[in-house]
């Protein structure tokens, strides 16, 4: 996100969260926490899913989110079963899914791969870094 967004990657997590606020991201889990064995999203049971009516109907919020990027397939498939199939999503909303950044998804050349893909999906959605927008929160 950082090269997409323009900021640094290296900064502190919060400057990091800072810099994507400025851009118009909220930043928020599909999932608040869930149950596993081992370390694959195949594995997770007893998903407990976020507040979305809460996260786009929160007020100023709620009203000016146009995009959600799904991290990865996992991401899509808990957030399609657990929020659009529940009518959840507002139809103004655009949803979409982004290639898995997790390193369990790797090919090569992988960086440039889903950077360049990531880029082509949310550049649209960002916010000119130059502005300042006040709409948008870190939703965590």
């Amino acid at each position: 996100m950082g090269s997409i967004a323009e900021f640094d990657s290296e900064l502190p997590y919060e400057s990091r969260l800072a810099a994507l606020k400025q851009r118009g991201v909220a930043l928020w889990d599909v999932i608040h926490c869930f149950r596993r064995k081992g370390s694959l999203d195949s594995a997770i049971d007893t998903p407990i899913v976020n507040d979305f009516t809460g996260f786009f109907h929160a007020g100023g919020l709620g009203s000016s989110i146009e995009c959600v990027a799904l991290n990865g397939a996992a991401a899509a498939k808990l957030f399609r079963q657990h929020v659009q199939a529940r009518g959840l999503v507002p139809e103004r909303v655009r949803v979409v899914q982004l290639p898995s950044s997790s390193p369990a998804h790797a090919m090569k050349d992988a960086v440039v791969v889903k950077t360049a893909r990531w880029r082509e999906l949310l550049e649209q959605h960002l916010v000119n870094a130059s502005s300042t927008s006040t709409d948008m929160v870190n939703a965590q």
